[in-house]
């Protein structure tokens, strides 16, 4: 079966199966399938965060978003054995590990990766990185949709987590008019102009999603760190299970054997049920 929701990074061609979570930016840091290949007996599936569809501020209820994204599993008999969360992403691996389990007492243990809470600056920074390369052509409208998002910040920087919707729902209507503008200016063809629009709209969304669950980490089995990450602090969530740092930079952590290694330690804990 086709998944819809989740493509096939590398290991096994079939269970047991490990989950994915993250969104690549393309920034050149190392990825999941580099972790792949370090993980041959089992097969490794990555999350595809959907392009919403109804708009930022119309997402489906997290729990419900979980709860399509593990259906699909279920109808392809995928036996997950440990779900993975990188950076935001590892706000996502418990409670995804309880979804995929569906209410049993022994869901697959999560596995938190660099794990960083989703922040105003979350959303902002790759808003300003997707900006860079029109600034060049249209540095005038670049500088106010620049402007526009600054202020945006600072208004949800003061409005707390509540603030976040409204944050992602201007980022996004800035870059789309910045890119409808660069589309009339530069010519650039309308295919290209709708999958840098979707991907930063998937991006907020997926971050979005991630946002609902600031405690839910505390269910995870293990958290890994890269050696860069601060020890305390806002950017590493509370856990429980084990913690390990890795003396290897963030860029290149998910291609690390250690890594692997210890992601083979987590999945290997006590004897656990199936998750289908």
């Amino acid at each position: 079966m086709k998944l819809r929701h989740w493509r096939y990074l590398g290991g096994r061609k079939q269970n047991p199966t490990l989950l994915a979570v993250t969104f690549d930016t393309g920034q050149g840091d190392a990825r999941f399938a580099d972790l792949a290949v370090n993980l041959p007996d089992y097969a490794v599936l990555e999350l595809l965060p959907p392009t919403p569809a109804g708009g930022l501020d119309r997402l489906p209820a997290p729990d419900a978003q979980l709860a399509t994204w593990c259906a699909e599993l279920r109808d392809a008999a995928v036996v997950v054995h440990g779900v993975m969360g990188y950076c935001a992403g590892a706000a996502l691996a418990a409670p995804l590990a309880a979804a995929v389990a569906a209410g049993a007492p022994d869901p697959p243990p999560a596995i938190l990766i660099d794990p960083s809470p989703v922040v105003p600056q979350t959303l902002y920074w790759p808003f300003v990185a997707a900006t860079d390369s029109l600034a060049g052509q249209l540095p005038a409208e670049a500088d106010h949709a620049r402007s526009i998002a600054r202020k945006a910040l600072q208004d949800a920087e003061s409005a707390g987590p509540a603030g976040l919707t409204t944050l992602a729902v201007t980022l996004a209507e800035q870059y789309a008019d910045l890119l409808a503008q660069a589309a009339g200016r530069l010519r650039l063809d309308d295919t290209l102009v709708a999958q840098l629009r979707d991907r930063l709209t998937a991006y907020a969304g997926y971050l979005l999603t991630a946002a609902a669950y600031p405690d839910r980490p505390d269910g995870a089995a293990m958290t890994l760190l890269s050696q860069e990450h601060p020890a305390g602090g806002t950017a590493a969530p509370t856990t429980t299970g084990r913690t390990h740092r890795l003396e290897l930079p963030r860029t290149r952590l998910l291609a690390g054997p250690e890594a692997a290694a210890a992601v083979r330690d987590a999945v290997a804990g006590p004897v656990r049920s199936e998750h289908h």
